[in-house]
């Protein structure tokens, strides 16, 4: 009996050793999973701080055509602090990082003061984080300390932009119009017409004078096909009529077509004697120092309405066609405001704010 009790003891010590270790491994498991699910909520609610704020931070750039670099960083630091929390604290100023620049679809986010060049939008990221001895510091854990971890880092990043217009294809119309000349009759700023005058669209061989430097002259625009590489007037009748069939970005390239034959302005004639025809004018650049003179910008940029190319955006303009002149090779019409514009053409036609819509693109 002896020797059978001392079996009995040695087997339930045995059995108290295997349950404490059992509870050991059980309170770390419990231990790992508290404390990695608090870092999985931390750093979502650290990437949707980071995204609010590059979305506010883009609305304050304020204009597509002139980025106000200074008030979109002041708008993104106060959704910083004001908007969100992380782990129950709200954000400091010292948490984050926030640079301006602009982005491209090629080369992504540079730290390069916003500038208007054809492809680009004003950008600013944000990147916030939770780290030991900065700001409201790192997130402290509850059972990990236990095994000396008493804090972990959380970091997360976000870029927001304010791109141009994007129209439904069957509003464009399929004439280019040039920047140089768009903006001596167009408020890029306020999105209005400066006047409601008719103007006079010519062959984009005729250079006219650019109103804020009569020593200049400009392009005036050039038939375009939009996305459609076909050199054919039936083309550019079938986008008068019904528009294009694809929806149309700023920044995406649209196809110059300036060897159209003459018929082309019979054609639209034809259309126009059931009435003026408005839609929204692609706004490309034939002159890089008309658009903004960088030294970080390339030659190629610009587009020669003279030559058959492909070429970006880099805005949509309403505009009403109202006349042609098959002799001297014009398109005459007037820009519209954007009230005229919803009632003319379709208020559902663009589908963000002309030139003012943020938006994350990482």
């Amino acid at each position: 009996m002896k020797i059978t009790d001392r079996r009995l003891a040695q087997e339930k010590g045995s059995v108290t050793i295997f349950a404490t270790a059992a509870l050991v491994a059980m309170i770390s498991m419990v231990a790992l999973a508290v404390d990695v699910g608090r870092m999985m909520v931390a750093k979502n609610e650290l990437q949707n701080a980071a995204d609010m704020a590059a979305l506010e931070g883009a609305k304050g750039f304020g204009n597509y055509f002139a980025p106000n670099a200074t008030q979109a960083a002041s708008k993104a630091s106060t959704a910083v602090t004001t908007l969100n929390k992380v782990d129950k604290l709200a954000l400091q100023t010292s948490d984050a990082s926030i640079i301006t620049g602009r982005w491209t679809e090629g080369a992504g986010f540079q730290a390069i003061t916003p500038a208007l060049n054809p492809g680009e939008m004003p950008a600013i990221r944000v990147s916030l984080s939770r780290t030991s001895g900065q700001g409201t510091g790192a997130i402290a854990t509850f059972f990990a300390r236990i095994f000396g971890v008493s804090s972990f880092n959380a970091g997360a990043t976000a870029v927001g932009v304010l791109s141009g217009t994007s129209i439904e294809g069957s509003a464009a119309l399929p004439i280019a119009i040039d920047y140089c000349y768009a903006q001596n009759n167009w408020n890029f700023s306020s999105s209005a017409p400066l006047s409601g005058s008719t103007i006079t669209i010519k062959s984009a061989y005729a250079d006219v004078q650019e109103s804020t430097d009569p020593t200049a002259l400009c392009k005036s625009g050039q038939w375009t096909s939009l996305y459609s590489t076909v050199n054919d007037a039936n083309a550019v009748k079938r986008i008068m009529t019904n528009g294009s069939t694809e929806d149309l970005d700023v920044s995406k390239d649209i196809h110059i077509e300036p060897g159209l034959k003459a018929s082309v302005y019979d054609d639209i004639a034809t259309v126009l004697k059931s009435g003026p025809v408005a839609g929204y004018l692609p706004v490309v650049v034939d002159s890089l120092a008309a658009f903004g003179t960088n030294p970080n910008d390339a030659v190629n940029n610009k587009v020669d309405l003279a030559q058959k190319s492909d070429h970006p955006t880099v805005a949509f303009v309403p505009f009403q066609i109202t006349g042609v002149d098959k002799k001297n090779n014009t398109v005459s019409g007037r820009f519209l405001t954007m009230t005229e514009a919803e009632t003319l053409i379709n208020e559902e036609s663009i589908r963000d704010a002309l030139t003012n819509a943020p938006r994350l693109v990482q």
